[in-house]
């Protein structure tokens, strides 16, 4: 929306020239309407559409009263009751998920619902704010009118509260205890769905049965999606931290980070990509320092990458650097806490100067905002 704004004003000066022909005025006009269809259509559902989005819209749906099944799939029972729902509230009949029938579905939810303010803060997602509030995306969207998947930090939103949750008990630790799972315990701990995972690989990882997982995530089936964020119930004689969560994290640089963990558009291609980690955005040449302390596993070109440095810090954990414009340190040094091992750059498959910063464990890498102050 900054950019939509951005664009009104340069085309006012343009226009305010005298040099200004009127075809520059005609040219500009063109590309703020295409910005902003983009940025429309990316709200936008219709029949044919998968994903979570469609997912979240069903449970929408489901709370205002409509029979349907939420599989993510926007076939014809999802278009059927987006109808009814437009013929209920007045709006235009076409099936078509789009700007005023969330208007209308807002004023109907609403109604079901009590909200509490919220600051976005830094690392903040739509994923992981559904998640961490116990809500679906598309309340957050339809309740606080959002153009855009985009949140800006320091802005306040409103969350939205199911009033039946005043039914539900807490547990020591303010925790939510729902129905006979009276010995489930939320713990800090989160997994951002892989592709190709399922719901029986998690429950598996992390030894926790799928009924648990399901109702701390309110979950009506086992559809699960990449990048989508879970919480994972612990039980109570689970408290002990584990090895990622005993590791004190600092921030390898400062920078506004431009690109988060999980599901992406990716930036060459357009085509749907998982990432790995996060990109923080950094002058060429600015240092870059060890998350924590550790061992240099790997020091060197990596394919993609670009000049790379892997520091390993436990027998479970690594954090990966990567884009840099210059090494400074060599594989089997031993390596503090905030020392500088790089300088940022733009080697590898890159779009501008940056570092992308990544924490794995096991092998599997983890979001990095979880985990960093």
């Amino acid at each position: 929306m900054l950019f939509i704004r951005e664009m009104k004003v340069i085309i006012k000066n343009i226009i305010k020239h005298k040099n200004c022909k009127p075809l520059c005025s005609a040219v500009l006009s063109c590309i703020l309407l295409i910005v902003i269809s983009w940025s429309a259509a990316g709200m936008t559902l219709r029949e044919g559409d998968v994903g979570p989005r469609v997912e979240e819209l069903q449970n929408t749906l489901q709370v205002i009263g409509f029979n349907l099944e939420a599989d993510g799939v926007y076939e014809e029972s999802t278009k059927s009751a987006v109808k009814k729902l437009q013929k209920e509230t007045a709006a235009g009949v076409d099936g078509i998920y789009g700007e005023e029938t969330r208007d209308q579905l807002s004023k109907k939810l609403v109604s079901d619902l009590d909200t509490k303010t919220y600051e976005l803060s830094r690392g903040d997602t739509l994923s992981t704010l559904a998640a961490e509030q116990n809500v679906s995306q598309e309340k957050i969207i339809i309740l606080n009118d959002l153009k855009s998947t985009h949140l800006e930090v320091g802005i306040e939103i409103e969350i939205p509260v199911s009033r039946e949750d005043s039914s539900l008990t807490l547990g020591r630790g303010g925790e939510k205890i729902f129905g006979d799972h009276t010995n489930i315990e939320m713990n800090s701990q989160k997994h951002t769905v892989r592709p190709g995972e399922t719901l029986s690989d998690i429950s598996a990882k992390y030894e926790v049965d799928i009924d648990s997982i399901s109702t701390v995530n309110n979950m009506r089936g086992n559809t699960i999606y990449p990048g989508q964020t879970l919480r994972i119930p612990g039980e109570s004689r689970r408290n002990e931290p584990s090895p990622l969560e005993r590791i004190d994290f600092k921030w390898p640089l400062q920078g506004r980070i431009t690109s988060g963990f999980g599901a992406r558009s990716e930036p060459f291609s357009g085509e749907s990509d998982f990432h790995t980690g996060i990109d923080i955005a950094a002058s060429q040449g600015t240092e870059v320092s060890a998350a924590a302390a550790g061992v240099v596993d790997f020091a060197g070109w990596k394919q993609g990458y670009g000049y790379t440095v892997i520091i390993e810090h436990n027998d479970k954990i690594t954090t990966l650097y990567a884009h840099n414009s210059d090494l400074l340190v060599r594989a089997g040094e031993e390596i503090s806490r905030g020392e500088t091992i790089s300088f940022s750059g733009n080697t590898g498959v890159s779009t501008g100067p940056h570092l992308h910063f990544e924490i794995i464990k096991e092998g599997e890498p983890q979001n990095p905002v979880e985990y960093l102050p």
